[in-house]
């Protein structure tokens, strides 16, 4: 028994201090200055206007802040110039100058840029630092670009080879976030300054199901023909695809009046319920689904014909007919567009 609350204690412990750590991670993530900005060597370039809380965001990837900072045992670390100086005396292969102290961080990260023109993609105007010592008003270096709004795959599949992913329409449409699909992936493979935004060319199986397979059901063979075509195609998402066509009420709705306008979209429970509430039998005007229904139906519960209230299957109707069906037999009659 002693030794079971011991157990139990522990895992306390241990629960606790995973929240207490929690708590400090998202109050250390608050307290980052939104830039930075890093003024060596500046009698040769302007300031580089560093995104500090930017590069904060994508944490989920696996950029932790030992990436770039020393750890510190109290979580608070120290300035790099307090250990880095830009004296020649101070340098060795143990403590680079500030200047390479710097450098080396960033290209841990980018190193997709092409030599000539590498500087200018983090300093701002190179050109004409030599002229003047003050530089323009502090902005960020443009940033890199997401990708083509579609992407064409070849895949070594000899029916239907070619998959079209709407790269655009996932970030715009259905609000994902870069992570959901790339995980533990360097940046510079997606953006890159130079060169193709994305390979078009699929080498691996794996790299490209595992992120679709959290929305899309890849493991069936018979939903490979949602992808993979035999040639390119432009057609877009329709919410036909999702197996709940909109009818005429919902066609006129804002995609945000049924999906939560702060998250990725996903997949509704399609029970009218769900997003309408207090039917009351003799108060829902039925015809706003496009079917009148025949005066003997109309003082009928709706789970009279809707068993257990479940609005996106079909209704039945044997709870009272023995030889009628839906939708065969209407309840009523169906309206005009």
């Amino acid at each position: 028994m002693s030794s079971l609350k011991v157990m139990v204690f522990s895992l306390l412990l241990l629960l606790a201090g995973t929240t207490i750590f929690a708590q400090e991670s998202e109050n250390i993530l608050d307290q980052i200055p939104e830039s930075i900005s890093l003024r060596v060597p500046q009698v040769i370039f302007y300031p580089v206007n560093f995104p500090h809380r930017a590069h904060s965001h994508i944490a989920p990837e696996g950029v932790k802040c030992s990436n770039c900072h020393h750890y510190a045992e109290d979580g608070v670390f120290d300035p790099c110039a307090d250990c880095h100086t830009n004296d020649p005396a101070d340098f060795s292969d143990d403590l680079p100058t500030l200047f390479s102290a710097y450098h080396r961080v960033c290209v841990n990260c980018h190193r997709q840029w092409e030599p000539e023109n590498v500087c200018g993609s983090c300093h701002l105007n190179p050109e004409q630092a030599i002229l003047s010592k003050t530089p323009p008003a502090a902005q960020a270096p443009p940033a890199p670009p997401i990708g083509p709004d579609i992407l064409h795959f070849d895949t070594p599949k000899s029916v239907n080879p070619m998959v079209t992913f709407r790269h655009k329409q996932h970030v715009e449409t259905f609000r994902f976030e870069c992570v959901t699909c790339h995980e533990n992936q360097d940046c510079v493979k997606c953006h890159a300054y130079n060169g193709p935004a994305a390979s078009t060319v699929v080498t691996k199986l794996l790299e490209h199901h595992t992120p679709c397979s959290k929305c899309h059901a890849t493991e069936d063979q018979n939903s490979c023909t949602k992808c993979h075509q035999k040639a390119p195609t432009e057609r877009g998402f329709t919410h036909d695809m999702t197996g709940w066509p909109l009818n005429r009420f919902h066609q006129k709705q804002a995609c945000t009046a049924c999906h939560d306008p702060e998250k990725p979209v996903e997949r509704l429970n399609p029970t009218c319920t769900n997003c309408h509430q207090n039917f009351e039998v003799g108060e829902f005007d039925h015809a706003r689904t496009g079917l009148e229904l025949f005066e003997v139906h109309q003082d009928a519960d709706c789970s009279d014909c809707h068993i257990d209230r479940i609005f996106g299957v079909p209704p039945t109707c044997d709870n009272c007919h023995d030889e009628k069906a839906f939708p065969a037999d209407l309840p009523g009659e169906r309206l005009a567009n």
